[in-house]
């Protein structure tokens, strides 16, 4: 894939299934594919103009192509993500067939581009990664270490598919050859997706996940392993006995899917679910709630994930919409091209226009915009879009976890896959963001200068602690000083940290939606999760948007 971030061009390696290789230009015709576009689309996509201004170059696929007519997504094509009017972003490409095409990812272009400027200077953001489809061949040629940057922070899998579980001999290749295929040292999260397991057969995959716990555990094994279902199975699940979830390294996580006019009913289901996990000590849930418009009211959801703060530590809330309303959406324009074409033909025109006149708009569904006002709206201003940091900035967090123990990882998403904050109760607040104790860009630089001090090998020790103590302290707000303090004593090197004045930490995270009509390569090759290849039955592709 051909990614340009100003006047830069450099090739990288999709993460699609091995099916798409033809995803992949070689160097020699990546560039001279961005000219092949005509009409004003072409300007767009090579330099801009007065109405778009590029912040990155990428490819895409025509989803009138791959969808309506049924083409497949094995073809891409050159696109490009402006800022259109100074009022929206927009994934941008132009399609022989269907002329140019547009997708709607902000209408907030000031926070989107400061969540890119965010990690303009990590060497890391940007840079050629390569080619994960087929790791193991890479490994060999490429010897890849932990410095390597593609590699996936979570690896999932599924355990129940197509209406039944996933055979153990398939399940223990995907595992195998993902291990073979990263290095030995780096650490990561293994999530096992679980699906619509009939009730009758909870018993069956509590046995099939304790099996696979003993199996894979110390190197190269998962140093986390997240179990993900319905919250009704998850009951189910919790209520057993000898249930996968008294393993300390096991998380419980629960998609729900919010519904416009079904608040109170959502709250008492959710209500459920942390009844029925209580009685195991010590758990910790996470949350991950799906959105799509008509957008409900999260007043109540917000304050009850505040209430169960001390059992949920991570939140994400992802914005979608329909595939379905997409698709016909599609055919409709697809019917309505097709009319004006056979009328121009009749009309002895020549075919299809050219004009700009022909764009057309995919619908602003994937636009996190509207979650972040909801989100303020719920919490009164408590939570808004300036708390938010791009997920990408935790990526200065590996060598501090690493020193202190808690593993080796690589979290290096797209700056543009996501953002988050984390949510801190203290004596004098509750769940509130850590913006409002801490300059965010300043503690940002602060530990990522402290983290390129901390050679591959170190351990913690009291000079460490000490330079780590005086970051926080160099980006602590003035009006936040005093818990700050009670947030550096957490830092001791011997002896339980004090907990007195804080109580709890949430990771809130806002996840992007990439769906059929908006695939980003760019953001494809730098996705943070992996998933076995669907369509091959070996090899990985990307988790954002799975294998078409």
């Amino acid at each position: 894939m051909l990614v340009e971030y100003g006047n830069k061009a450099v090739v990288k390696s999709v993460r699609v299934c091995n099916n798409c290789e033809r995803w992949k230009p070689n160097t020699a015709s990546a560039i001279p594919s961005m000219m092949k576009n005509s009409g004003n689309a072409a300007g767009v996509l090579e330099k801009g103009d007065a109405k778009n201004k590029i912040i990155y170059k990428t490819r895409t696929v025509c989803a009138k192509c791959a969808v309506v007519e049924g083409k497949g997504f094995d073809s891409s094509i050159p696109a490009a993500v402006v800022v259109r009017n100074n009022k929206q972003v927009c994934l941008v490409a132009t399609c022989p067939r269907h002329m140019e095409f547009s997708t709607v990812l902000s209408t907030n272009p000031s926070f989107f581009q400061s969540q890119l400027e965010y990690v303009k200077d990590d060497a890391r953001s940007g840079g050629v990664g390569g080619d994960i489809e087929d790791l193991a061949t890479l490994n060999a040629k490429m010897k890849l270490t932990s410095k390597s940057d593609n590699h996936p922070f979570m690896f999932e899998v599924g355990v129940f598919e197509n209406g039944e579980f996933v055979k153990r001999s398939r399940l223990h290749r995907q595992l195998s050859e993902f291990h073979r295929s990263k290095p030995p040292e780096l650490n990561y999260v293994l999530q096992f997706n679980c699906g619509l397991v009939p009730k009758h057969e909870i018993a069956k995959l509590n046995r099939l996940l304790l099996d696979l716990e003993h199996e894979f555990k110390g190197p190269p094994g998962p140093s986390m392993i997240v179990v993900n279902m319905p919250f009704d199975r998850m009951i189910d699940l919790a209520s057993l006995d000898n249930t996968v979830l008294l393993k300390s390294r096991v998380y419980p996580s629960v998609k729900y899917f919010l519904v416009a006019s079904k608040e109170d009913d959502y709250i008492v289901e959710l209500d459920q679910l942390v009844a029925a996990l209580s009685d195991i000590s010590d758990i910790r849930l996470i949350i991950d709630l799906v959105l799509e418009q008509p957008m409900p009211d999260l007043t109540q959801i917000m304050a009850w994930l505040a209430k169960n703060r001390s059992m949920i530590p991570v939140v994400v809330l992802t914005m979608v919409r329909s595939p379905t309303e997409v698709y016909r959406r599609m055919v409709s324009e697809q019917e309505e091209e097709e009319e004006e074409e056979s009328s121009a033909n009749e009309a002895g025109e020549g075919g299809r226009a050219t004009s700009s006149n022909t764009s057309t708009n995919t619908s602003a569904g994937v636009d996190a915009e509207k979650l972040l006002y909801a989100i303020s709206k719920a919490t009164k201003g408590r939570i808004t879009a300036n708390d938010m940091i791009p997920l990408r900035a935790l990526g200065a967090l590996e060598p501090l976890l690493r020193v202190m123990g808690h593993g080796r990882y690589s979290i290096r998403p797209h700056a543009s896959c996501g953002f988050g904050t984390c949510l801190i109760s203290t004596k004098t607040t509750t769940s509130s963001p850590v913006s409002r104790f801490f300059n965010m860009k300043k503690l940002y630089k602060q530990i990522r200068a402290f983290g390129s001090k901390i050679g591959p090998a170190q351990t913690i020790n009291l000079a460490i602690l000490r330079e780590l103590r005086s970051a926080l302290k160099a980006s602590a707000l003035p009006q936040a000083s005093s818990d700050v303090a009670a947030m550096i004593d957490l830092l001791k090197l011997n002896g339980p940290p004090s907990t007195e004045s804080i109580k709890d930490f949430q990771f809130m995270l806002v996840h992007t939606h990439m769906d059929f009509a908006s695939i980003d390569a760019s953001r494809r090759c730098e996705c943070a999760v992996l998933t076995p290849a669907a369509l091959t039955g070996t090899g990985f592709t990307a988790g954002c948007t799975r294998c078409f």
